[in-house]
């Protein structure tokens, strides 16, 4: 699951780029004018070690991740990364140590063998937005440190 926060405002006149169109707007007017990418926040994740079977290797893991904005939004200076792991469903959730900035994060943390993690990750922008996202059960541990 994933939830939005950002600012919005009218956006200055202007024609969309090809291949866009702005249903809503195109309904009432006919016209393509007016319409704006808002500044919704986005994820994107690489796990270390995660092998084509979506499995890691037990013990440390390190997720990299960037919090950025989607297409054509305007950039806004990323504020703020945060990321929560579960080895139980969601249930208790423990907070993994993260490093980075300007949008490139990564996460580490210990996971047990045979764990399936969930992640929970959030970050915020300098105008006010922000994402939060739960991934249930992103991947799965070895039963042992070796890859399976």
């Amino acid at each position: 699951s994933t939830v939005w926060t950002w600012r919005s405002a009218p956006p200055p006149a202007g024609t969309l780029p090809p291949g866009w169109t702005c249903l809503f707007n195109t309904r009432s007017t006919g016209s393509d004018r007016s319409c704006a990418a808002q500044p919704m926040m986005t994820l994107a994740y690489a796990i270390r070690g995660l092998s084509p079977a979506e499995s890691a290797p037990a013990g440390h893991q390190a997720v990299r991740f960037t919090a950025g904005h989607i297409p054509l939004a305007k950039a806004v200076p990323v504020t703020r990364a945060a990321m929560s792991v579960s080895f139980d469903g969601g249930k208790t959730w423990h907070r993994a140590h993260v490093t980075g900035s300007d949008g490139s994060y990564t996460a580490v943390f210990t996971a047990p063998p045979g764990a399936k993690v969930s992640l929970r990750t959030s970050a915020a922008d300098a105008a006010g937005g922000s994402i939060t996202e739960t991934t249930d059960n992103a991947y799965q541990i070895a039963q042992s440190r070796e890859h399976s």
